[in-house]
């Protein structure tokens, strides 16, 4: 995971911290001269930690990310009408909610297109990023910030419900490819762990916290797991309580749980912006 200390007005030390070895490795940035649904697949590595490559580039200030999701904002994360799959009430619990990828991707997008309301542009990116979408994980990352944002203002076009993130995990690598983003302001939050047909495990905490005591207050105000350390504790005890039949059992035919990590993108599209000025 990536921390940022500021060290003087428009500068930060940049640390690549893993849950053993510490913060092992830093650059000092200076900013002024700087240039949606169940995701099955299998395990992954702690970012800094398992993979020498993705520090290396991070510390050259070149971030390295798999791809980008339209999502609900964790507090707008839900379906009024509650069809399907999709609840009634937002994924949170004694004010704190839950923000992985597991926020009806792309929800806003779908509904147009299902309803046959969607323009041309709008929809052809919409294929751009379900093409991606040809192996058993079940992740439509967009795979160009043109695109991404070109979906996230039509999303938000009527009320500024959506947001954008990225995900990283190093087994989406081979899957899903690399994306490069030197000029992309990431804010890394935290750490999901998604299973094959279930989608995010930890979502289910939020929903029933009669089962995942505390858990809420311990991933905090970030809606997510600190480090890959605490995302494996808690995939335990939802190891033992699918084993009592208390919550669903994971598939590991499909596929161990994957752990991601998940980064907020800043894209400030409002409602009602000019998509035409999109680049």
């Amino acid at each position: 995971m990536l921390r940022r200390f500021s060290t003087g007005p428009r500068k930060w030390t940049i640390l690549a911290c893993g849950p053993v070895q510490g913060c092992r490795q830093s650059i000092e940035l200076d900013c002024e001269s700087r240039s949606a649904h169940p995701y099955p697949g299998s395990r992954t590595r702690w970012p800094c930690a398992g993979s020498a490559r993705r520090d290396a580039k991070a510390m050259n200030g070149t971030p390295v990310v798999n791809g980008f999701l339209v999502v609900r904002k964790p507090a707008q994360a839900f379906d009024e009408t509650g069809r399907g799959a999709f609840t009634s009430r937002p994924p949170c619990h004694g004010g704190l909610c839950y923000a992985g990828v597991d926020r009806l991707a792309w929800f806003d997008v779908d509904e147009e297109h299902y309803g046959g309301g969607l323009p041309v542009d709008v929809s052809a990116a919409r294929e751009r990023a379900r093409s991606h979408d040809t192996d058993d994980i079940g992740l439509p990352l967009c795979r160009t910030i043109k695109d991404t944002a070109l979906l996230l203002a039509w999303s938000n076009r009527r009320a500024n419900r959506n947001e954008v993130i990225a995900v990283r995990a190093d087994a989406l690598d081979e899957i899903k490819g690399q994306i490069e983003v030197p000029r992309l302001a990431l804010d890394w939050i935290g750490v999901d762990v998604v299973a094959a047909g279930l989608g995010s495990l930890l979502l289910v905490a939020y929903y029933r916290p009669d089962l995942f005591s505390g858990w809420p207050e311990r991933f905090g105000g970030s809606g997510l797991a600190a480090s890959r350390l605490q995302a494996e504790e808690f995939t335990a005890v939802y190891r033992r309580l699918a084993d009592y039949g208390s919550v669903e059992d994971l598939d590991e035919s499909l596929g161990a749980p994957m752990v991601i990590d998940v980064a907020r993108v800043d894209l400030p599209v409002r409602p009602g912006v000019d998509r035409s000025r999109l680049v």
